[in-house]
C-alpha cells in the first residue's frame, strides 16, 4: 500500500515538472529577444532606411513637377501662350526651323513693318511679307501663323541661328553660329533686334510724338547693314534698297505715295560689294504706271509718251 503511494506521488511530482519547465523557458527566450532587440535596435535601421528612400521619392517628384512647370513656362512668350512647329527645308544641306507660333489675331496694326514673319500652312513654308501684303493674303482666307518666340534653325544636326520673334518681328538677341553650337568660338554674330529693327538702326520720324516713320538706316556693328526704308508723310512706303556692309547693293526702288512704282536702280551686286560698280536707271514710270524708261540687255530704251 505504501508503495503504491509512493508511486502515485513520484509520478505527480514528474508531471507538475514537466508542464512549468516549457513556461521557464518561454520566459527565458522573450528575455533573451528583449535583450536582442535592446543591443542591435533593427527596427531603428528599418525606420531610417524608409525614411531616406521616402525623401528621396519627395525631392524626385519635387523635381518632376518643378520641370514639367519650367517646360510650361517657356512655351510662353511675352504672356502669350505659343505652340511649336518644325520646317524642313531642301537647299542642300540636311536644315529644319524649329518656331514657336500664335494665330494671325495678334498681328500688330502697323502699316510700317515690312518684314513680318511667318508660317503659310498650304506652303508650309516660312516666309516674310510687309504689313499691307500680309493683310490682304488674310482677308482672302490664308491661313498663316505668326511666328513668336523662341527660333532655332538646326543644319547637320547642328544649331546655326538661334533668336526670337515678337508677333512676326524680330525681336531680343540673335545668335549666328559655326559648325558648333556648343561651342563659345563658334558664335560668328550676335545682334539685339527690337521689334523688327536692330537696336543700332537710326530711325526719324515726321513728328514729335514719333508716330511718323520718316526714314530707317540699318546699322549693325556701326555699319550699314540691311534692309533700308523711306516714307511719304502718309505713311507709304517711298524707298527700299539694301546696304551690305556700307555699301548700296542690287535694284532700289522709290515709290509714288500712290504706292505705284517709280524707278528703280541698280548698284553693285550683292555678290561684288567690295567692289562698288557705277549705279544706273534701271527703269522708270510715270504716276499712272506706264513705262516711260527701260535698260535692258545693255540697251536703253527710252518710250516716248504717244
Amino acid at each position: 500500500m505504501r508503495l503504491l503511494l509512493a508511486c502515485l506521488l513520484l509520478c505527480f511530482v514528474q508531471n507538475v515538472c514537466a508542464q512549468q519547465t516549457p513556461k521557464n523557458k518561454k520566459k527565458k527566450t522573450d528575455t533573451e529577444e528583449l535583450s536582442l532587440e535592446n543591443d542591435t535596435l533593427p527596427n531603428m535601421e528599418y525606420r531610417l532606411i524608409s525614411d531616406s528612400v521616402r525623401k528621396a521619392e519627395f525631392l524626385e517628384q519635387r523635381k518632376r513637377r518643378s520641370s514639367r512647370k519650367k517646360k510650361k513656362e517657356k512655351k510662353i512668350y511675352y504672356g502669350i501662350k505659343t505652340k511649336v512647329l518644325s520646317v524642313r527645308k531642301d537647299d542642300g544641306t540636311p536644315t529644319i526651323d524649329i518656331a514657336q507660333y500664335i494665330p494671325a489675331t495678334y498681328l500688330l496694326n502697323d502699316s510700317y513693318q515690312q518684314a513680318i514673319y511667318y508660317y503659310d500652312t498650304k506652303a508650309r513654308k516660312i516666309k516674310n511679307d510687309n504689313y499691307q501684303n500680309l493683310t490682304a493674303k488674310i482677308k482672302k482666307g490664308l491661313q498663316v501663323y505668326l511666328l513668336h518666340g523662341k527660333f532655332e534653325r538646326v543644319k547637320n544636326g547642328n544649331t546655326h541661328t538661334l533668336g526670337y520673334y515678337y508677333k512676326g518681328l524680330t525681336h531680343d538677341t540673335w545668335k549666328v553660329y559655326g559648325k558648333d553650337a556648343t561651342s563659345e568660338n563658334s558664335l560668328s554674330e550676335k545682334l539685339t533686334y527690337h521689334m523688327g529693327h536692330s537696336q543700332e538702326s537710326r530711325i526719324t520720324y515726321y513728328d514729335g510724338e514719333q508716330t511718323k516713320f520718316k526714314e530707317i538706316i540699318p546699322v549693325e556693328h556701326k555699319i550699314l547693314h540691311g534692309k533700308y526704308y523711306r516714307f511719304h508723310e502718309n505713311g507709304v512706303l517711298a524707298e527700299v534698297g539694301e546696304y551690305e556692309n556700307g555699301v548700296k547693293v542690287d535694284i532700289w526702288t522709290e515709290y509714288y505715295d500712290s504706292r505705284q512704282r517709280k524707278r528703280q536702280v541698280q548698284y553693285t551686286p550683292s555678290y561684288s560689294w567690295h567692289d562698288p560698280a557705277q549705279p544706273y536707271l534701271y527703269m522708270e514710270w510715270e504716276r499712272a504706271g506706264k513705262v516711260v524708261y527701260e535698260y535692258k540687255n545693255g540697251k536703253e530704251k527710252k518710250i516716248v509718251n504717244e
